[in-house]
């Protein structure tokens, strides 16, 4: 029989070393792990050394993005030393990609942004009357006669007349317009009519800078086989005003709601109609005019690319793309 005393000091040495594992354990769970990485800098400047606010500075294999600010500084931390894609991307800018390496000390870089071709954006009003009409001008703000104006998914082509206003009687619905007249660059305006009213569209012309490619128009054709196939069961589409009006800014956020379920952000994105694809976490909504979602499966569209030389593209005539997530996505993106 163990005495009194002996057992209370049995029992003061249990609780102590009881009281000292809890303590142990608490601790480790209080203290933060160990950050075992490298920081990232840098500064995103246009071609004048002028810091870009706003830019979006992705690192590819990180999956991670950042913003830059008033200074156009950005910060990736807790990294790992190795070798990254960093792109960085402006609406209004050309797109630049690179090859970084990330030492032991981490590192920093500049990166200097092209300006795009001047341009003036669109401008979409409420109209009285149904149907979508506009005036198209060039950057002088001149009245432009002769443009083709053509409502993607519609048998409405129509041309503005001597002082640039034109009129097409479409229904309701989510559209991409592909303006278009030879010697002036192509706008592609994405616009959605409501069944209340109509939609105006206000839209400058730019003087070609660069030879036309011609997987665009084909690339279009294909949109416009794939909504007349898809109907309004398996396609579902998106413009710009859209996404403005609900809120959204990653792709994501429409992708899922047109799936009706959280997308994968691994998802593959087709961008302009192709053959260029991207991950759906790499695209923000602030660069997207036109969104296509279809939830039929079938071939995806592909455009055999033209040989060196050729100046001709033959569009696909498949019918709806599929993709492995379910849910295809097609991105038309702004200039």
């Amino acid at each position: 029989m163990i005495r009194p005393s002996r057992f209370s000091l049995l029992l003061a040495l249990v609780l102590a070393a009881a009281t000292l594992g809890i303590a142990r354990d608490i601790g480790a769970q209080d203290t933060p792990p160990a950050q075992s990485g490298v920081t990232l800098t840098g500064t995103v400047v246009d071609s004048l050394g002028r810091p870009v606010e706003d830019a979006d500075v992705a690192i590819f294999q990180l999956q991670r993005r950042f913003r830059t600010g008033l200074e156009g500084k950005f910060v990736f931390d807790n990294i790992k030393p190795g070798k990254y894609t960093i792109t960085t991307k402006r609406i209004g800018y050309l797109a630049d990609t690179r090859k970084v390496s990330v030492g032991d000390k981490g590192g920093s870089l500049q990166i200097t942004l092209k300006r795009a071709a001047f341009s003036l954006p669109s401008v979409i009003t409420t109209a009285e009357r149904g149907g979508l009409s506009g005036v198209i001008a060039d950057t002088g703000y001149r009245p432009m006669p002769g443009v083709k104006v053509h409502v993607i998914g519609t048998s409405h082509q129509v041309e503005t007349d001597s002082v640039g206003a034109f009129f097409a009687p479409v229904p309701p619905g989510h559209y991409l317009v592909d303006v278009t007249r030879n010697g002036y660059d192509r706008q592609l305006i994405s616009v959605t009519v409501p069944a209340n009213a109509g939609r105006q569209i206000a839209a400058w012309m730019v003087p070609q800078t660069e030879k036309p490619n011609p997987r665009i128009g084909a690339n279009l054709y294909d949109m416009r086989v794939r909504q007349i196939r898809a109907g309004p069961v398996s396609g579902q589409h998106f413009t710009r005003e859209d996404i403005d009006r609900a809120g959204w800014t990653e792709l994501r956020e429409v992708a899922s709601v047109a799936a009706g379920r959280l997308m994968n952000q691994n998802c593959p994105v087709i961008i302009n109609g192709g053959p260029t694809v991207k991950e759906l976490w790499e695209i923000t909504t602030r660069e997207v005019e036109y969104v296509e979602t279809y939830t039929q499966r079938a071939p995806v569209p592909t455009v055999n690319a033209p040989r060196q030389g050729d100046i001709t593209v033959k569009p696909s005539t498949s019918a709806l793309p599929s993709s492995a997530c379910g849910t295809a996505l097609i991105v038309w993106l702004r200039k």
